[in-house]
């Protein structure tokens, strides 16, 4: 079970740093560079956290900034559930902003994958996302 799981998050990792169009992920220079893959992993979880606290209080730029920092971290520790996670909480900073296209990218790409991946969870969120975009761009 164990290596199935490390398999699964190995081809989820891989395929989220080409499928996610609408998410401009952050350059590493840019993100303060922590020493330890736990510190990294501390730091990217912060960012999450913080990012849904900004998006919870409608602050949709802060948000986003940080989701995509922590996006950039979770990419390169290779960890794929934090990929997801930053990932779907940044297109709804994204429809909060207003970018719909951008969120459709992102929720789409997210379907596709986990459509591809048998992932119901991941599949069952990201239309629920797309339902989100699609309700926001016919206001």
């Amino acid at each position: 079970m164990r290596l199935a799981m490390k398999l699964w998050v190995g081809v989820l990792t891989g395929a989220l740093c080409v499928v996610l169009p609408g998410l401009d992920v952050a350059q590493r220079s840019q993100v303060a560079i922590a020493q330890t893959a736990e510190d990294q992993q501390s730091q990217a979880e912060r960012l999450v956290k913080a990012g849904g606290e900004n998006l919870k209080s409608g602050n949709y730029q802060a948000a986003l900034t940080g989701l995509q920092q922590a996006y950039a971290i979770y990419r390169e520790i290779e960890d794929g559930a934090g990929m997801v996670q930053a990932a779907l909480l940044s297109g709804y900073a994204l429809v909060g902003l207003g970018e719909t296209e951008r969120a459709r990218g992102i929720f789409q790409g997210l379907l596709d994958l986990a459509i591809d991946s048998d992932f119901q969870w991941l599949e069952d969120q990201a239309r629920k996302g797309l339902q989100v975009v699609q309700r926001a761009a016919a206001q």
